[in-house]
């Protein structure tokens, strides 16, 4: 079994495996399964690449050469480990020496949307945001879309959500639970959970909607902004109200007040308080799965 652990030694930090010093040579392989991830594969870890990322999805394609690789959250709200158990013994068919760093890509299972309407990113019409290749990339006043769309569409998820957080830690808890003390998860040696826009959590302002998209209008990022500022000045009176899509985008107003934060600025720094918050919980998860044991798994999740 491998046993990770980050040392940091004087102005260096160091990979140790089993009480092992490893320079870890990393290939990333294909995000998602494609038809040369294989080949690759194989040809690397010959070359000395001792680490080979392998791409995951909590999300189904509706790509038919993707489903080996995405809809780790099923329907029934429990976290598909098996599917991540085929997976790796393919790459370890081809490169039996190396460890693995699952990409687990942090999206709602089909369905989601529709049961959660108050946990959608809204534009300020009240439109629901259409989330595609991993960009916020039009709005739908129905959630119509929401379904097995042929392109990959599916409601774009608020950052602020504690609803999607915690929905998403619980698979994820379950998922590496599930592979601890399976054979294949022997060789994986970390994660990285990565998602929203670009799959780096960056703001929503990154996206291809243009000038309709300011702020995430969503009733849960409402209730917690309105929380965060009474919160941070202490009065129950504030303006609690997210800006106006015309406030953000008129290049004459100051984000920044002299000496003095705004409504706008403290939507910003609301906005990464969140996210910060989102990959918290999720990075936490993933550590409360690998403490659980095969024993207590099953009474855990019960």
């Amino acid at each position: 079994k491998c046993v990770p652990k980050l040392i940091s030694r004087g102005d260096r930090t160091e990979l140790e495996i089993n009480g092992k010093v490893v320079v870890p040579r990393v290939f990333k392989s294909a995000a998602r399964a494609c038809a040369n991830r294989f080949p690759s594969i194989s040809v690397y870890s010959k070359k000395g690449f001792n680490v080979l990322t392998m791409g995951f999805n909590l999300r189904l394609s509706p790509q038919p050469n993707a489903v080996s690789s995405t809809g780790l959250w099923k329907a029934d709200d429990t976290a598909d480990v098996e599917k991540v158990r085929k997976e790796i013994r393919e790459y370890l068919r081809r490169a039996p020496d190396s460890m693995f760093m699952l990409v687990i890509g942090i999206t709602p299972r089909v369905g989601w949307g529709a049961e959660n309407p108050t946990e959608i990113v809204l534009n300020e019409k009240g439109e629901f945001g259409i989330f595609q290749n991993c960009r916020l990339c039009a709005y739908d006043a129905e959630m119509k879309f929401d379904a097995k769309d042929p392109r990959g569409q599916y409601p774009m998820f608020s950052y602020t959500s504690v609803k999607f957080a915690n929905d998403c830690a619980k698979i994820l808890e379950q998922l590496f639970a599930g592979l601890e003390d399976t054979p294949e998860g022997k060789a994986v040696i970390g994660a990285y959970v990565c998602g929203g826009t670009d799959g780096q959590w960056l703001d929503i302002f990154d996206n291809h909607v243009g000038g309709q998209q300011a702020a995430d209008y969503a009733d849960c990022a409402k209730a917690r902004f309105a929380a965060y500022r009474k919160r941070k000045y202490g009065d129950e009176t504030v303006s609690t109200d997210i800006p106006k899509a015309s406030d953000f985008w008129d290049r004459s107003r100051k984000i920044y007040a002299e000496h003095a934060s705004t409504p706008m600025s403290d939507y910003y720094e609301f906005l990464a308080r969140s996210t910060t918050q989102l990959r918290l919980t999720l990075a936490k998860a993933v550590k409360r799965g690998v403490a659980l044991t095969a024993e207590n798994a099953a009474e855990h999740f019960r």
